[in-house]
């Protein structure tokens, strides 16, 4: 009666979970595997070449990044303005209008 009740109640658990992670391994893969293959934008396109270009050159690539990285830093502090949240109580409408006539 014993083995029985293994048989029945403890095989299929166990197959279970020794099963379990394999198949939603391969399942996991699959939706990974679809996704890598997209269509590259004109963007996407265009930093491509770049890179591919800058490699022709002898320029190595993590050299290409962090001078592209370094420009767009720089890009980005000289537009940058650090403005002040309306604090509870405020008249929030009052003061935007102000920092748009500033500049």
């Amino acid at each position: 009666m014993s083995t029985r009740s293994f048989v029945r109640a403890g095989m299929p658990f166990l197959v279970l979970v020794v099963g379990a992670p394999f198949a939603l391994q391969m399942f996991g893969n699959l939706r990974y595997k679809y996704r890598k293959t997209t269509m590259l934008g004109k963007e996407e396109h265009l930093r491509v070449k770049e890179i591919e270009e800058a490699r022709k050159a002898g320029v190595a690539v993590d050299k290409f990044a962090n001078q592209v990285l370094e420009q767009a830093q720089l890009d980005a502090k000289k537009d940058w303005e650090n403005i002040r949240g309306p604090q509870p109580g405020e008249n929030f409408r009052a003061k935007l209008g102000k920092e748009r006539n500033k500049t």
